[in-house]
């Protein structure tokens, strides 16, 4: 999907699709549900730099990241950081943070090429 056609609905799904795979707490989901508009102007405004990142809370961490990135061409992706060490929470569940993490990219990619 190209950065111009993002639109709210949109940018709720991935959110959506965020909280199935990773979880979600307080923050910027919250804000997210209640001012999408706000949020997809403001994503649209920082992602000319090529990537805008949110610390959005993960059933991991609170201080973990979702990623949103533009090419070359404007087209838009997404990526996830749980932003956790495995000395942190002991290495199976680093790495199922990791495994959710990928599953959420996939799933939020595939959406995002659905509305092509």
């Amino acid at each position: 999907m190209k950065l111009d056609n993002l639109k709210e609905e949109n940018l709720i799904e991935i959110i959506r699709i965020y909280g199935e795979h990773c979880g979600y707490g307080d923050g910027f989901r919250e804000v997210m549900y209640q001012n999408p508009g706000t949020v997809l102007e403001n994503l649209k405004k920082n992602l000319k730099r090529g990537y805008e990142e949110y610390s959005i809370h993960s059933r991991w961490d609170i201080r973990s990241k979702l990623f949103f990135a533009i090419d070359r061409e404007s087209n838009l992706s997404v990526s996830f950081n749980p932003n956790i060490h495995p000395d942190d929470l002991g290495e199976d569940t680093f790495e199922e943070a990791i495994n959710a993490g990928e599953k959420f990219v996939e799933a939020a990619m595939k959406y995002l090429n659905s509305c092509l």
